[in-house]
Protein backbone atom coordinates (compact mmCIF):
# COMPACT_ATOMS: atom_id res chain seq x y z
CA UNK A 1 0.00 0.00 0.00
CA UNK A 2 3.09 2.01 0.57
CA UNK A 3 4.15 2.01 -2.82
CA UNK A 4 1.16 2.83 -4.29
CA UNK A 5 1.33 6.40 -2.59
CA UNK A 6 4.99 7.19 -3.54
CA UNK A 7 3.65 6.45 -7.15
CA UNK A 8 0.84 8.73 -6.95
CA UNK A 9 3.42 11.30 -5.34
CA UNK A 10 5.38 11.05 -8.40
CA UNK A 11 2.79 11.06 -10.98
CA UNK A 12 1.59 14.82 -9.40
CA UNK A 13 5.18 15.59 -8.80
CA UNK A 14 5.54 15.31 -12.69
CA UNK A 15 2.13 16.42 -13.91
CA UNK A 16 3.18 19.87 -12.01
CA UNK A 17 6.28 20.21 -13.74
CA UNK A 18 5.38 18.94 -16.84
CA UNK A 19 2.52 21.57 -17.40
CA UNK A 20 5.03 25.12 -17.20
CA UNK A 21 6.01 23.57 -20.32
CA UNK A 22 4.95 24.88 -23.24
CA UNK A 23 5.53 24.14 -27.10
CA UNK A 24 7.95 26.84 -27.26
CA UNK A 25 10.45 24.58 -25.51
CA UNK A 26 10.12 22.17 -29.07
CA UNK A 27 10.86 24.83 -31.50
CA UNK A 28 13.85 26.24 -29.30
CA UNK A 29 15.62 22.67 -29.67
CA UNK A 30 14.68 21.48 -33.04
CA UNK A 31 15.86 25.10 -34.08
CA UNK A 32 19.28 25.28 -32.26
CA UNK A 33 19.92 21.70 -34.07
CA UNK A 34 18.71 22.73 -37.07
CA UNK A 35 21.07 25.35 -37.25
CA UNK A 36 23.84 23.18 -35.49
CA UNK A 37 23.46 20.93 -38.49
CA UNK A 38 23.58 23.70 -41.02
CA UNK A 39 26.83 25.22 -39.66
CA UNK A 40 28.29 21.95 -39.98
CA UNK A 41 27.21 21.18 -43.34
CA UNK A 42 29.19 24.71 -43.96
CA UNK A 43 32.28 24.02 -42.06
CA UNK A 44 33.90 22.54 -44.48
CA UNK A 45 34.10 25.81 -46.72
CA UNK A 46 34.21 28.22 -43.71
CA UNK A 47 36.37 26.28 -41.08
CA UNK A 48 35.64 28.82 -38.16
CA UNK A 49 32.12 27.53 -38.02
CA UNK A 50 32.54 24.26 -37.18
CA UNK A 51 33.17 24.79 -33.30
CA UNK A 52 30.24 27.19 -33.22
CA UNK A 53 27.96 24.08 -34.93
CA UNK A 54 29.28 21.42 -32.07
CA UNK A 55 28.33 24.49 -29.33
CA UNK A 56 25.66 24.17 -31.02
CA UNK A 57 24.69 20.59 -31.08
CA UNK A 58 26.02 20.49 -27.05
CA UNK A 59 23.48 23.03 -26.19
CA UNK A 60 20.86 21.66 -27.69
CA UNK A 61 21.37 18.26 -26.27
CA UNK A 62 21.54 20.15 -22.53
CA UNK A 63 18.32 22.09 -23.76
CA UNK A 64 16.88 18.50 -24.63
Amino acid sequence: MGAVKIVIRERSNFNEIIKDFSPAWFAVVMGTGGLANLLYLLSPNLSFLKPIAQFLFWLSIILF
